[in-house]
């Protein structure tokens, strides 16, 4: 246990030297704290929010100064989410040694929102890495680059890589359930998908949705495949084909019905500006929209090039 929780800490802490190398203007000059996007904001200024609660009076679920209901801006952006909660306390507990605290919060956020974040990633991808029985340098190697290279967007504020944080770790439990078949896995795995819903409901059942549904199908699919190779061999592996597809249907259409649920929701309990319903034109009507998920903003079948090309750009969370 020892052994494992140094190879963490060694892993977190040269992801933070690597990606202070990579933007340092963030992390050591502190000449920026975020870009100036929607996503970019939201945490910076959630975290605001929090501390500024807490400074007068203590957390509420209304707005002391408008009486607004935070329930709002926690579902469309994600007020309480864990590296939120946990930055601004570091920053309670700091405030009262700096000299400038206004300045204190530029510094306490940047190395608090995304160190938390980062050890979300670090923790998650060590138990992923580990199921595979790798190297520990290869693992030491990718959970660097996993942190850095491939999460450039997370050191802009982006609420969205945040959530997507909790992805490792999910995928550890997923895998481990559908490889030893304990209850306990897939009760984890339950646990920190709400974790990550509840800290930001609507993002998470759009974006975050998708790939975790996606891949726990794919996880299904392997296992059917490996269990029917190994009980009636290859030819009969072939000739189980209708019940295997007939199965992914019916697990596409479970997939599919939340998002129908969601839309439901969005025209008639819970209405967000230009949310798509109405005849207005939105994001969530793209995260909605099965084809719009990939290409933007026609449907992809009408342009089989643009489908191809967008898909591969991961520099695109879609």
């Amino acid at each position: 246990m020892k052994k494992h929780l140094y190879q963490i800490l060694i892993a977190w802490a040269l992801s933070l030297i690597v990606a202070a190398l990579i933007v340092p203007d963030l992390f050591i000059f502190r000449h920026i704290t975020f870009l100036a996007a929607h996503d970019s904001e939201s945490p910076f200024h959630n975290i605001f929010a929090l501390i500024n609660q807490w400074s007068n009076g203590g957390f509420s679920i209304f707005n002391r100064y408008d009486q607004f209901s935070m329930a709002y801006p926690h579902t469309t952006s994600g007020v309480y989410t864990v590296s939120n909660v946990l930055t601004a306390l570091l920053y309670l507990c700091c405030a009262p040694f700096m000299s400038s605290q206004s300045e204190g919060y530029q510094t306490v956020y940047i190395l608090g929102f995304h160190g938390f974040t980062m050890l979300l990633r670090v923790v998650g991808g060590y138990l992923l890495l580990s199921r595979f029985k790798l190297n520990k340098y290869v693992i030491l190697i990718s959970l660097v680059i996993l942190n850095t290279l491939l999460s450039l967007a997370i050191y802009q504020g982006l609420l969205t890589n945040n959530l997507y944080s909790y992805f490792p770790l999910l995928m550890f439990f997923i895998i481990s359930f559908v490889q030893d078949g304990r209850l306990g896995y897939l009760l984890a795995a339950f646990l920190v998908f709400m974790i990550a819903a509840s800290n930001s409901m609507i993002i998470a059942l759009g974006y975050f949705y998708e790939p975790v549904h996606f891949f726990t199908l794919s996880c299904l699919v392997w296992a059917l495949c490996i269990k029917s190779y190994r009980r009636w061999g290859l030819w009969a592996q072939i000739k189980q084909r209708r019940a295997l597809v007939l199965g992914t249907v019916v697990l596409g259409v479970l997939i599919v019905l939340p998002s129908v649920w969601m839309a439901k929701i969005m025209s008639t309990d819970f209405f967000v500006a230009e949310s798509g319903i109405g005849g207005t034109h939105g994001r969530l009507l793209n995260i909605i929209h099965r084809m719009n998920y990939f290409t933007l903003p026609e449907p992809s079948f009408d342009k089989p090039s643009r489908f191809f090309m967008e898909s591969l750009n991961f520099l695109d969370n879609r």
